[in-house]
């Protein structure tokens, strides 16, 4: 979802039980910078969905905390 220009919500799920997913997304001029990550075996997800949005390459992943789901 687009919440203003060039940032994005990326999220799906709605349970702890299912990994719900919740990375923000800034498109930049010369690339991606993701606020927050997702555990290893949801980054295939999270990248198609990235890739619907913007094909410029991440450069830079902000993790907010130590939880490993981030």
């Amino acid at each position: 979802m687009q919440v203003a220009p060039g940032l994005y919500s990326v999220s799906w799920g709605n349970t702890w039980g299912n990994m719900g997913l919740n990375v923000g997304l800034s498109v930049g001029e010369d690339g991606l910078l993701l606020i927050d990550a997702q555990d290893e075996p949801e980054v295939p997800r999270l990248i198609a969905r990235i890739a619907a949005i913007s094909s410029k390459p991440v450069r830079y992943v902000l993790n907010t905390h130590w939880h490993a789901d981030h």
